[in-house]
């Protein structure tokens, strides 16, 4: 494959947000691994559908209706993919049960008050500073951690004693992992970020805001050993990982390379899954 073909295959894969739809995919299976749930595929294909078609939203916006200039390649696939994608989300959700109808719809309505003009003077929620990290984190836990446990017991879940207290610290977990993973993103913008947004690296600074990764990535491990039941092969898998959270906090600028973030950021949890599942470090 020639250096060509291979720049321009991964600018479709991540610019057409495929990658990340499937980190988010990779979280979810995570999820029904590490609570010993039954997989759901209507759920995961609704994942990862709607996560294209939401993402490339917030990233061309109005380009996928029409553009002044002749549209690239990029953007008609783009255009293709998104109709594609929102019409495969929008049957799935119908064949939903309610209660998750219900879930889906909550949280989609504070994605798109994430990215869509909602207030005046500060026109978009993920110009909120601190509250965008929060945001992203919760939206991708609700999806990728709740959503499967809501799936297997719906709202009879708070009645499962036994496991009430491990699905806490892994729904923490999660969250940390979402926020440590945001990190980069947020040095990478640091500079394009409008002065009232008061991100992380902003109130922060660059050096403090790489030691708060590297300080939640340490309580995301230990966190680990807090819960009741745990394995040698996720204690491993965890730990491999930690060390390369460490790697890409520490790594993470202002300047980066073009898919530091967007490519081998949001890879993690791909590698964090084939490790688990592969029990590589069991051998």
């Amino acid at each position: 494959m020639s250096d060509k073909v291979y720049r321009d295959f991964l600018k479709y894969y991540v610019d057409s947000s495929v990658h990340v739809a499937l980190a988010l995919c990779c979280l979810y299976m995570l999820s029904t691994h590490l609570m010993n749930l039954l997989m759901d595929l209507k759920w995961i294909t609704f994942l990862f559908f709607s996560s294209v078609a939401y993402y490339n939203i917030v990233k061309f916006g109005g380009l996928l209706l029409k553009s002044k200039n002749k549209p690239t390649s990029l953007l008609i696939f783009v255009r293709i993919l998104t109709k594609i994608s929102l019409l495969v989300a929008l049957v799935l959700f119908c064949f939903f049960n309610f209660e998750l109808q219900i879930f889906i719809v909550g949280h989609g309505l504070l994605s798109m008050a994430y990215a869509l003009p909602v207030l005046s003077s500060k026109p978009q929620l993920r110009n909120h500073g601190f509250l965008k990290v929060f945001i992203v984190a919760f939206i991708w836990t609700s999806f990728t951690f709740l959503a499967p446990i809501l799936i297997e017991y719906g709202l009879e879940f708070t009645q499962q004693h036994t496991f009430i207290w491990d699905w806490i610290l892994l729904y923490i977990q999660r969250f940390l992992l979402v926020v440590i993973l945001m990190i980069p993103f947020e040095l990478r913008d640091m500079q394009q970020d409008q002065l009232y947004s008061r991100t992380i690296p902003q109130y922060f600074g660059i050096s403090n805001t790489k030691w708060l990764g590297a300080l939640l990535a340490m309580v995301w491990l230990i966190l680990t050993f807090v819960r009741e039941r745990y394995v040698f092969v996720e204690v491993s898998s965890r730990f491999v990982i930690w060390l390369i959270l460490l790697l890409i906090v520490g790594l993470s600028s202002t300047k980066q390379r073009p898919y530091f973030a967007s490519f081998w950021v949001e890879a993690v949890p791909m590698l964090f899954w084939l490790i688990l599942i592969s029990g590589i470090l069991v051998l």
